[in-house]
């Protein structure tokens, strides 16, 4: 896979997303801890949803710009598998989300048959 990636994502809840929203933001709980905000490719998004975030009545996915992100910032690296999974180190700036929407199953089945443009 390709990591010239237009567009990264991040599931969330929507208190998270209120935090968000006040300027840069640097995660959710489990990111504080682990030291980078946990990102997904599009191709990831499914996954990591079915095994952290299905049970919760109500999440939100947020699509990150790549090119916004401050250089050197993002990495990919080996997680679930070995899979490489996309690492943001440092706050995710307010102008690197291009959007946000609900989950929805349709949703993640179209994310998971490659990259969005």
């Amino acid at each position: 896979m390709s990591h010239e990636v237009p567009f990264v994502f991040k599931l969330l809840t929507p208190a998270q997303r209120e935090e968000q929203e006040k300027g840069p933001w640097s995660g959710a709980p489990i990111d504080l801890q682990d030291g980078y905000v946990h990102l997904s490719s599009a191709t990831q998004v499914q996954g990591t949803y079915e095994r952290y975030f299905s049970h919760l009545p109500q999440v939100l996915l947020m699509w990150v710009r790549t090119a916004n992100l401050p250089a050197g910032a993002l990495m990919w690296e080996p997680s679930r598998g070995g899979e490489l999974f996309p690492h943001l180190y440092g706050p995710l700036p307010v102008d690197a989300v291009a959007r946000i929407e609900p989950v929805e199953p349709s949703l993640l089945r179209d994310l998971s048959s490659g990259e969005p443009t």
